[in-house]
């Protein structure tokens, strides 16, 4: 269904990046609904040309990838270089690259998974011939997450061509669309159901599948693309199947729950995507893909990601708060300049930050993309400073966007408040480095108030590289409170 604009945090490291002389930058304020970090060039690449024209309002049609970049993870794939490939995920899909060496030009350099066959079949890919089996996803493919009695993945198997089973139609070229599904799987027909745009338009000898109007329309449009930085018309999808793959069932009608309301939809699987068309949408909106890349990420990873990303949501939306970071080095000859930290944040983009350095205090005022420091040793009084030298709130969970193995542990009271105990794996190459080092490993522990939803502690463990001979740990701990308190931030102008 359409994909609306979800608060994120813009991308920079975690507790360390609390740190302004670490190389702390002006990104996106929280409450902003910030582009992410692509993990690959190629990935950007292929998510500019078809979605930066509907982001800049160039072009009158729905997604093909979703408004931004999300989780990034590397996925054990045998078979491949190093057993894995990078992947990340999108509203409508996960892209990968499954051959780096590869021409980064090429087409098929980057691809997208195979989702909806391992969805519907419960089967997920972990090589070229292995495969992990679960049981189908118990998720609805086209409507509200809540709705008990819309089609899931596992109610399409019994009509999908999978591992599982062979499910081919007749070539219907012509005919009407007037099969209905339901939660259980079961299809009767509904003869008041045709309609004009849904007559079916082609058959797919290959997979045995018709595809309406309305869908192969869609998949064989031209508009606006942009390459190179210029936008021209072109095919939207170059083949036609290049997003979607091949149709693995029929279409099929289904009366579904969407923002509430009972609504008819029109939905397909196709080997890596779902498309839905619902007649009552405007029509920039009637033909979209499934949100399918946020479906396949809550089946393979489970519940924990989503308490994470809800809570970096709330976090994003909360008015003020107060917080205070311990920056510890356990290593021998590597000196840690802003031991500690500790300021207030305040909606929609003001932060104020004191800090102890090894040669006195700090105190640092974001406004916006505006930074005022005084150096309370040095007696300067209050000067701007150049941009990109200051402090960004959002750096104290920006990164964590990007973690992945996220596990929930058993239920803790951490400062008074009962919370969640999310632990979870970090990417160090997102984490800026301190001149250099470098980190080959990154875990977190974040604690989420059970009743609120927002953050109560982070604590993270960063593995220092052997470059120049430092080796050992840095861990900071951050700490956040007085949600909602009144504060005011003002920058005294030099």
């Amino acid at each position: 269904m359409k994909t609306t604009y979800r608060r994120r945090i813009a991308r920079l490291g975690p507790a360390v990046l609390l740190v302004a002389g670490w190389g702390a930058g002006l990104g996106a304020q929280p409450g902003a609904a910030a582009p992410l970090r692509y993990a690959d060039a190629a990935f950007e690449r292929v998510w500019t040309r078809t979605d930066a024209p509907v982001a800049a309002g160039q072009a009158g049609r729905s997604w093909y990838w979703g408004p931004q970049p999300g989780m990034i993870v590397r996925e054990p794939f045998a078979g491949l270089p190093g057993g894995s490939h990078l992947v990340q995920y999108f509203d409508k899909s996960r892209m990968e690259i499954n051959d780096p060496a590869g021409d980064r030009n090429a087409k098929w350099f980057v691809t997208n998974g195979l989702l909806t066959v391992e969805l519907v079949a419960g089967r997920i890919q972990t090589g070229l011939s292995q495969f992990e089996t679960r049981a189908p996803a118990d998720i609805p493919l086209a409507s509200d997450s809540d709705d008990a009695n819309a089609p899931t993945y596992a109610s399409f198997l019994a009509v999908s061509n999978t591992a599982r089973g062979d499910h081919r139609a007749a070539d219907r070229s012509g005919g009407a669309v007037t099969a209905v599904i339901n939660r259980a799987g079961a299809v009767h027909d509904e003869p008041g159901r045709a309609q004009a745009a849904t007559q079916l338009a082609h058959y797919e000898a290959k997979t045995g599948h018709n595809i309406p109007a309305v869908f192969w329309t869609y998949l064989a449009a031209s508009g606006p693309v942009r390459v190179d930085g210029t936008t021209t018309n072109a095919p939207l999808s170059d083949p036609w199947n290049f997003a979607t793959g091949l149709p693995i069932s029929e279409p099929y009608w289904a009366t579904v729950k969407i923002a509430g309301k009972p609504t008819d939809v029109l939905i397909q699987a196709f080997e890596r995507r779902v498309l839905t068309y619902v007649p009552a949408n405007a029509p920039p909106w009637r033909v979209q893909m499934g949100n399918i890349g946020q479906h396949y990420y809550q089946y393979r990873y489970g519940g924990p990601p989503s308490v994470l990303t809800a809570a970096l949501a709330r976090q994003a939306a909360t008015p003020s708060y107060h917080f205070a970071s311990l920056i510890q080095l356990k290593t021998g000859n590597l000196l840690v300049p802003f031991a500690r930290q500790s300021g207030d944040y305040q909606a929609p983009n003001r932060t104020h930050l004191v800090q102890q350095a090894t040669d006195g205090n700090s105190e640092i005022v974001t406004v916006g993309s505006t930074v005022y420091v005084n150096n309370t040793t040095l007696g300067t009084g209050w000067q701007k400073s150049s941009s990109g030298s200051g402090f960004d709130l959002s750096s104290i969970i920006g990164v964590l966007q990007y973690a992945t193995n996220v596990t929930e542990g058993a239920a803790e009271t951490v400062a008074g408040v009962p919370s969640r105990h999310l632990h979870m794996t970090l990417e160090p190459s997102v984490i800026p480095q301190l001149g250099g080092v470098s980190y080959t490993a990154a875990e977190a522990d974040l604690y989420v108030a059970r009743d609120s939803g927002l953050l109560v502690r982070e604590l993270t463990t960063l593995t220092l590289a052997p470059s120049g001979g430092r080796t050992g740990t840095a861990s900071v701990s951050v700490d956040f409170s007085d949600y909602g308190k009144a504060v005011q931030i003002t920058a005294p102008l030099p």
